[in-house]
């Protein structure tokens, strides 16, 4: 029965319950550079913590385990969680004193200067947004007689201005309210859509009252379909016109008076 390969420790896979064992892990290929480099770095540093003089070969190795009273937080950590302090065993390695605290204060303090670099980075971004906008703002002050107008449909040009103040309140007011050119241009947008409706809707309707409507009575007749011959397909299923005076022809010549 193996026993954990920690000096001093006695622990067995069978002798007390809620504790895991992890083989000294081994060398990882074929899964990228990076997963190599770390596992070879694992393997190297999980040796030198065990730190056995009678373990002399990469066979004897493979067969070492330890148990989890000898990681931080009692569970291995994973391979690319690389500054955890359970990245290998730190506690109570026999031939050092107990410090979980040492392993969890590195970790702390690692974890201290990931989130230190991540606020600095987002204090860099945001003055370079800032230093941005002056140069955009000094290009609209060396030709403040143009100024950008949107339509209501989207659409923007420039046209020319007289007497633009220079102040922010004034740019504000103007940003707040319509410009009496943005009025004019909604006016005339809102008109011209309004008569090309009423011009639709009135084409729809001579159309539709041009046609002579096509009854009940129609459906049983030769001359209801000579009227409308696009109902022809829709009510007989026949390609056109000429089909349909096909059949009533030949029926005609089979049907009797009585």
């Amino acid at each position: 029965m193996p026993i954990c390969g920690i000096v001093g420790c006695t622990n067995r896979p069978s002798s007390q319950k809620g504790i895991s064992f992890h083989k000294i892990p081994t060398i990882i290929k074929g899964q990228g550079e990076e997963t190599q480099k770390l596992s070879e770095e694992r393997r190297r540093l999980w040796k030198a913590a065990i730190n056995r003089k009678d373990i002399t070969s990469e066979e004897k190795c493979d067969r070492t385990i330890v148990c989890s009273k000898h990681f931080v937080g009692g569970i291995k950590a994973y391979l690319h969680d690389r500054t955890s302090p359970s990245w290998l065993p730190t506690l109570c390695l026999g031939h050092s004193a107990c410090t979980p605290e040492s392993a969890t204060s590195r970790y702390r303090r690692a974890r201290q200067r990931g989130e230190k670099r991540k606020r600095a980075d987002a204090i860099t971004s945001l003055l370079n947004l800032k230093k941005s906008r002056p140069e955009s703002d000094l290009k609209e002050r060396e030709h403040p007689e143009l100024q950008n107008i949107s339509t209501s449909d989207g659409d923007s040009f420039f046209y020319a201005g007289e007497g633009i103040e220079q102040d922010i309140q004034h740019t504000a007011s103007e940003v707040q309210g319509p410009t009496k050119l943005t009025k004019d241009i909604q006016t005339l947008l809102t008109i011209n859509g309004i008569e090309n409706i009423e011009n639709d809707n009135k084409a729809r309707l001579q159309e539709s009252n041009s046609r002579v409507p096509f009854t009940r009575q129609d459906l049983y007749s030769f001359e209801g379909y000579e009227k409308d011959p696009n109902k022809v397909s829709f009510y007989t299923g026949l390609p056109n016109l000429g089909s349909l005076k096909l059949v009533f022809n030949l029926i005609e010549a089979q049907m009797s008076n009585s």
